[in-house]
């Protein structure tokens, strides 16, 4: 039995590591990442630590942890997409362990535990989060950790398809502090994981995770929570001061600027990408490949609902309050449906593990484990194929110019097709400034520094300039989406210009094309 269970763990960490770490640099960066890593750039070269800066303007929508991760990054490694997306890639794996150490708190089986986990791995938007340098990764992970500490331990359930021998409650957690005499350390370290997650991304994990799941437990008699008054003002006062520190010190550095933001967030929610209150009905497509058994076994729980296992009921109640909270905000997308494949992967696992025999679960976890392994493993190399990657050239390509001469300015010149996107300040990792078409000659004529002009693709030519010369670096076209996507951007595609002296022109353009 120990044999067996070492197995499943090695098969775990083998699955972990592929699906967040293998062939991760694969897809270009999205806005999402461009965002956070020009953000962090700045931090490291500019010293904006406190208060963030992107492109040279106040970046403070959201608290910054996971840039300070971003930036801690850069500072060790340079410039390297892998390594980024490998620390999303660890809150992909905390945010499975406690998953799996939750399960486990609940059930007291290491069969759920472990198919519950495998299952969240093989989701569709948590693989991409895993493997994006964003917020979401980081806020739900920490506080997946919280819901698990705050969980109660209940006595291991028996059911078909158990490990045998079951866990006892002692012995599943023995490593954790218990109810009875580390119950104040373990509410603290829950409201530490609470205040890591505000400072991720705000009170975004508090309504989509923390809340829903607090709903599910306190409906149950045997999960409901029992907490002293001094015990939940201790918590409160230090969420409060993880979460609060960093927007007090904003307020005092620049209070314009984190009034004007404020407002701008708290309006987004109800004006920026309404949807209608039934937008989320489709959430269990998020679960990609487990979307036939996300609905088979929901149809089955509320069919039989008296009957079912205390997990398979939680797990359900936590999911439906998730749906019906995020449902509430005007603003919706389907990414904010990421905290739902906990409870959703927890509900599956449970009910597959006590309806269905030990080998049916086995031969289902192990298909679908091989077919994302194979994927992963395999397929992700030939997208840069498919996409068309292969025969762009990316605006990275400058960056040596750059880099030998720091005195160079970057505009970028906007028409009406050609509107600028803070992705280019990010593949030339320079911050960009903005100009208008009508306003170049001038610029060109009154401006006498060297600069990149980043054009339209037409651009083959300048207007005026002067005695100043100007070399044609080429055409780059960094879009992260195939050429015939709907989101193929125009804007991405420029024409680089290097204006300066002769001779420097002449080196430049040369370095360019080797």
């Amino acid at each position: 039995m120990q044999e067996n269970a070492g197995m499943k763990r090695l098969l775990l960490v083998i699955f972990c590591l592929s699906t967040f770490f293998v062939h991760n640099a694969v897809l270009r960066p999205d806005i999402m990442e461009v965002r956070n890593l020009v953000t962090a750039h700045e931090m490291v070269v500019d010293g904006h630590w406190l208060v963030p800066t992107m492109n040279g303007e106040y970046r403070l929508e959201k608290p910054p942890l996971p840039t300070w991760v971003a930036a801690c990054v850069e500072l060790v490694f340079g410039d390297n997409l892998a390594i980024q997306r490998a620390m999303a890639g660890v809150m992909g794996l905390l945010l499975t362990l406690f998953l799996y150490l939750f399960a486990l708190r609940l059930t007291g089986r290491r069969d759920t535990s472990l198919v519950a986990a495998l299952m969240l791995m093989t989701c569709y938007t948590i693989i991409l989060q895993g493997r994006t340098v964003t917020w979401d990764i980081y806020c739900h992970a920490f506080m997946m950790g919280a819901v698990w500490l705050l969980c109660p331990r209940l006595e291991p359930s028996r059911g078909e398809g158990s490990d045998s021998p079951a866990p006892s409650a002692a012995s599943a957690n023995s490593s954790l502090p218990s109810e009875r005499g580390g119950g104040e350390t373990r509410w603290l370290w829950a409201a530490l994981l609470m205040g890591l997650s505000f400072m991720s991304k705000g009170p975004v994990a508090f309504l989509a995770v923390l809340l829903p799941a607090l709903i599910a437990l306190n409906l149950f008699r045997e999960t409901r929570l029992r907490l002293r008054w001094t015990t939940l003002l201790g918590m409160v006062a230090v969420v409060a001061v993880l979460s609060g520190w960093w927007f007090l010190y904003v307020y005092l550095q620049a209070p314009e600027a984190m009034s004007a933001i404020a407002h701008k967030e708290s309006t987004s929610w109800v004006n920026h990408n309404v949807r209608p209150w039934w937008y989320y009905w489709r959430f269990f497509l998020e679960s990609g490949v487990w979307a036939p058994l996300l609905l088979y076994v929901m149809y089955r729980t509320v069919r039989s609902w008296r009957s079912e296992s205390l997990p398979t009921r939680l797990a359900f109640v936590w999911m439906a309050a998730g749906v019906v909270l995020l449902s509430l905000f005007p603003e919706k997308k389907m990414r904010y449906l990421m905290p739902l494949m906990m409870p959703c992967c927890l509900l599956m696992a449970d009910w597959v593990c006590c309806h269905w025999s030990r080998l049916t679960v086995r031969r289902l976890m192990l298909s679908v484990c091989a077919l994302f392994f194979l994927v992963e493993c395999a397929g992700l190399p030939l997208l840069n194929r498919i996409m068309g990657f292969e025969n762009r050239r990316s605006l990275a390509e400058v960056r040596p110019t750059l880099a030998a001469r720091p005195d160079v300015q970057v505009y970028y010149v906007e028409t009406a097709g050609h509107i600028f996107r803070i992705d280019m300040a990010y593949h030339v990792q320079h911050r960009v400034a903005r100009v208008s078409s009508a306003s170049l000659d001038s610029l060109l004529n009154a401006d006498s520094r060297p600069m990149l002009l980043l054009v339209p693709e037409q651009m083959t030519s300048l207007p005026g300039g002067g005695a100043r010369q100007a070399a044609d670096l080429g055409v780059f076209d960094n879009n992260p989406y195939a050429s015939g996507d709907s989101h193929y951007n125009p804007s991405l595609i420029n024409r680089a210009w290097l204006v300066d002296e002769r001779h420097a022109v002449e080196s430049a353009s040369s370095q360019s094309s080797q």
